[in-house]
C-alpha cells in the first residue's frame, strides 16, 4: 500500500478516534521523503513514526536528525528500530546502534529481536538503561520467542521498559481456526 492510501487511512482514523496513533514508517525512505512524511503524520495527528536501521548507520542517523529538525512541535516522536541486537560473532552491536540513533535525535528505541529466547533482548536492555539512557523509552516488539510471558519475564529481571507491541498474534491465534474450518469443509462439503 502506497503511502498516499495510508496517509487516507490515517486520516479515517483519526476522524473517530483520539487515541495515541503510531505510524510505521518502515524505513523511512530517502531523507527528503522522510521529513515529508514526518510533517505530514504530525500535521494529521499521529503520536509518533517509527523508522527502521535498514539502511547503513550513518545514513539512518543522517535521516532521523533531518526528521527531528522538519517537526513542529515537540509532541511527535521519532523511533527507532534496531532489528539486529548483535552480529554474527555475538558482539553487541546493538548497543552501539542505538547509541547513535540516540545521539542523533531519536526520542525511543523499538527493540524488534529474533532471538529464540528473550535473554538477549533483556541483556540488551539492561546495558541501555546503564550506558545511554534511563530515560529514553524502550519498546519491545514480540516475535520469534512470542511463548514467553514478557510482562512476567520483565517484572521479575526488574528491566525498564515502557511498552510491549504485539503486531500479528490476533493473526497469529487465528491460524489453527482458519485451517480446521478449511479441512471441514473440505472433508464435509460443507
Amino acid at each position: 500500500v502506497d503511502v498516499t492510501s495510508r496517509l487516507r487511512t490515517l486520516n479515517d482514523i483519526l476522524e473517530i478516534t483520539t487515541k495515541p496513533i503510531i505510524y510505521d514508517g518502515d524505513s523511512g525512505g530517502t531523507i527528503e521523503q522522510f521529513t515529508f512524511l514526518v510533517r505530514t503524520l504530525e500535521r494529521l495527528g499521529v503520536s509518533a513514526v517509527v523508522i527502521g536501521d535498514k539502511n547503513d548507520d550513518a545514513d539512518f542517523c543522517e535521516k532521523i536528525s533531518a526528521g527531528k529538525a522538519a517537526q513542529i512541535t515537540e509532541d511527535f516522536m521519532i523511533v527507532a528500530r534496531c532489528k539486529s541486537l548483535t552480529n554474527g560473532e555475538g558482539e553487541n552491536t546493538g548497543i552501539r546502534k542505538c547509541d547513535a540513533y540516540i545521539k542523533a535525535g531519536a526520542d525511543a528505541i523499538l527493540v524488534q529481536s529474533n532471538a529464540e529466547t528473550v535473554d538477549e533482548v533483556f541483556a540488551f536492555i539492561k546495558r541501555f538503561r546503564t550506558e545511554i539512557s534511563v530515560s529514553k523509552p524502550i519498546f519491545l516488539t514480540v516475535t520469534t520467542n512470542a511463548d514467553t510471558n514478557c510482562f512476567n519475564d520483565l517484572n521479575l529481571d526488574g528491566n525498564d521498559v515502557n511498552g510491549i507491541i504485539y503486531a500479528n498474534h490476533l493473526l497469529r491465534a487465528a491460524e489453527p481456526a482458519m485451517k480446521d474450518c478449511a479441512r471441514i469443509i473440505l472433508e464435509e462439503g460443507q
